[in-house]
């Protein structure tokens, strides 16, 4: 419900009670905030942040420190995500207890990760907490770490964020909508990756015809035939409209298992280098890629398959 919605009803859920808190003290020229870590509702005095208890008549000042998370950015994973690569939970009397984010609204937790969050450092109410991060890998298992840590009051905490990915594994770098539809003709209907993948693995490739990236492309998938055959899961290739006479010429050359079509009009593929391709599944998952001019194509998905 939004605030001026509990305004005329004169009820609300606590969500609900939360934000019209927050805006309407904000309307009255007093600042007040959602915690974006802790959750709490607050409002400042004095140059302090109170937390507000809806269920007493006494707001208190909890005391803090601070908590830091170092991470060095990779090619893979530049920036981990709250929820999906890292969760922070109090411990309570034994249990924990995690701490929440509203990711729906920007200025009250939204797009909560390492870097707007915790790089610098956030306040965190003195206490034990728990980290636990992790990456998801293509066989669906997760490598965790658990560290176990204290906030002190005034203090500043810091701690190495770990998310440790194996070798021999590939893991979740991105997401690709599997039921993106293309076109296998100007004139035809258009059809979902998914209806031509199935349930699965597959690569796709973005191509633009007749540059020099592209041809030596398709020459490396040309080369190593025999082995993304039998691999047997679907690669599709998509072009221009214009191009895709251009890529039909290399239909009998190319594996049996290649899609060819049209590149949608409604996907956006500005600031990619062609040709940019993609190693993924139909549960949106995106496990590998490659873009611009490349040394080896056919043989770097091999490599990354095999890795599956």
């Amino acid at each position: 419900m939004s605030p001026i919605g509990v305004y005329k009803a004169r009820m609300a859920d606590v969500r609900s009670r939360n934000i019209f808190f927050v805006a309407l003290a904000r309307t009255l020229g007093i600042d007040a905030r959602k915690d974006l870590v802790t959750g709490k509702i607050q409002y400042k005095e004095a140059g302090q942040w109170v937390d507000v208890d809806f269920e007493t008549s006494s707001q208190v000042v909890a005391p803090t420190g601070t908590l830091v998370l170092n991470y060095v950015p990779t090619a893979i994973l530049a920036n981990p995500g709250y929820y999906s690569h890292f969760t922070v939970s109090k411990i309570e009397n034994g249990r924990t207890k995690l701490l929440s984010f509203d990711e729906g609204q920007v200025d009250m937790g939204g797009g909560v990760s390492w870097a707007n969050i915790f790089k610098k450092g956030t306040s965190l109410d003195v206490g034990d907490y728990l980290l636990v991060s992790g990456n998801r890998l293509s066989d669906g298992s997760v490598p965790v770490t658990m560290q176990q840590f204290s906030v002190k009051e005034g203090e500043t905490t810091a701690l190495d964020l770990r998310i440790t990915i194996p070798e021999d594994k590939l893991s979740v770098i991105g997401s690709f909508d599997a039921e993106t539809k293309y076109r296998v003709e100007p004139d035809s209907e258009p059809v979902s990756v998914l209806s031509t993948t199935g349930r699965g693995f597959y690569v796709i490739g973005f191509l633009t015809p007749r540059q020099e990236p592209s041809v030596h492309a398709i020459n490396d998938i040309i080369a190593a035939k025999t082995k993304l055959e039998a691999w047997n899961r679907p690669i599709l290739l998509l072009t221009t409209a214009g191009g895709l006479g251009w890529l039909k010429e290399y239909s009998a050359s190319l594996p049996s298992n290649v899609h060819l079509g049209i590149i949608p009009d409604s996907l956006d593929l500005k600031g990619r280098r062609m040709p940019y391709f993609l190693l993924a599944d139909t549960f949106n998952r995106v496990f590998f890629t490659t873009e611009g001019y490349t040394i080896g194509l056919g043989d770097q998905l091999v490599t990354a398959i095999a890795k599956l």
